[in-house]
This record gives structure tokens, sequence and C-alpha cells, in this order.
């Protein structure tokens, strides 16, 4: 069962739509209605807005998606091959309630949200509005706001990386922070990044967010793996 104080913080129904529309995107409506037991002409209804799920079957929904590795497996693909499906409402919205409701302590406790100018912006915006926490975006240069002028570089071979941010948001304390893992700087980079952010923004503890995880990440405890 999914944690109570986590279903308070979502929209039951709305989300459970989106968990539909996602999963129509890999399964035939016959697919979907052999997981769910709910006829295929009640889930057109529900995606072409005719209707809305019950809060039981809006449960039940949720439920599945969260323990079905094989949705896990086929959205870890659809990422992969296009980023910028992250921005579309059915991905991050799934993709936030699979992260708040294996880590819930961890996200309510933290002081703010990390977030790249890439795809993972779109979750780390999610987060940061269910659990009201600070949100401090990072922008990758040249694509920097005129109000974004503390930078400092990560390097990461054979080229250094310059990434901004607002100069205000160093002036305030942050002792704990959620790093959403952007999707377009590589994996290989991991302890670098961490390491420059951590330093150049004077955060004590950082707790990465991978969206798209190695399997030797999954083995650290301080390590977020979403799919």
């Amino acid at each position: 069962m999914v944690d109570q104080r986590v279903l308070e913080l979502v929209d039951l129904k709305s989300l459970s739509v989106d968990i539909i529309e996602l999963l129509h995107k890999f399964y035939s409506y016959r697919d979907i209605s052999m997981m769910t037991n709910l006829p295929p002409s009640m889930l057109s209804r529900y995606l072409r807005k005719h209707s809305q799920p019950s809060k039981p079957i809006a449960l039940k929904i949720i439920e599945i998606f969260i323990k079905n590795n094989e949705i896990k497996e086929k959205m870890a693909n659809l990422i992969r091959n296009d980023p910028d499906t992250l921005y579309e409402k059915t991905v991050y919205n799934p993709l936030s309630l699979l992260t708040i409701s294996k880590n819930f302590e961890l996200l309510t406790q933290t002081d703010a949200v990390i977030a790249f100018n890439d795809p993972s912006i779109a979750l780390a915006i999610k987060l940061r509005e269910l659990i009201n926490k600070r949100l401090l975006v990072l922008y990758f240069a040249p694509l920097i706001p005129a109000s974004h002028a503390e930078c400092f570089s990560i390097i990461q071979a054979p080229v250094n990386v310059l990434v901004c941010t607002r100069y205000s948001s160093l002036r305030s304390r942050i002792d704990s922070a959620l790093l959403v893992f952007p999707l377009t700087m590589s994996i290989n980079a991991f302890n670098t990044i961490i390491g420059s952010v951590r330093d150049a923004l004077r955060i004590k503890n950082i707790t990465p967010l991978i969206i798209l995880c190695r399997e030797e990440l999954k083995k650290r405890d301080n390590v977020i793996c979403l799919l």
C-alpha cells in the first residue's frame, strides 16, 4: 500500500488518469484492461475526459503502477530514447509519485530541490510542488537568464561546463538538498557534478536523484535511483 501521507499530497484521480495515459504509450486498451480489470470502454472514457475514476479505482491504478517493474523498464527506455518526453505531464507526474512514495521522509526533511535546465527540471518542479520546498535552478551556459550572474565550472573532460544560478540564492543557508541529476550530462561525471555543486552552493548534504540509474549507483545508500 502507498503511504497515506503520500496520497494526501497528490490529486488521486488526475494522477491515475495520467498513469493510464502513460500505460497507453506501451499497451493497448485490452492489455491495460487485463492489468486493471477495468473495461476498455471505461479506460477510453477516462482518457477522453468523459469521466473520472472513483477513489478506489484511482488507488488501484496507482498501486499497479508502483508495483509493476515492466512498466518502469518501458518508461526508462522511453526517456532514454527521447528525454523530452519528461516534459509531458503523463510522464513526470507518475515519476514524481514513484519518487516520493519511496523516499517520503527524506524528501520532506530536505531544504531545497536543485535542478538543471534540461528535461529533468520537469520532475524537479513537480517534486518541489508536492513537498513545498525551495527550487534552485542551475543553468548551463550560454542559456543563462540575465539575473543569474553567479557561475562556477564543472570539470567534465575534455571540457569545462559553466553553470550559473541567481546570485541571491547563494546568500540563504541550505543545509540539505535533493539534486535531480541532469539527463544531458554523462553519468560518468557523477562524483564531479555532485562535488562541484556542493562546494559552489555551500550545501552540506546533497542527495542525488538519478532518473536513469546504473547498477553500481543503485548500491549506494545516499543515492535515489528511479528507473
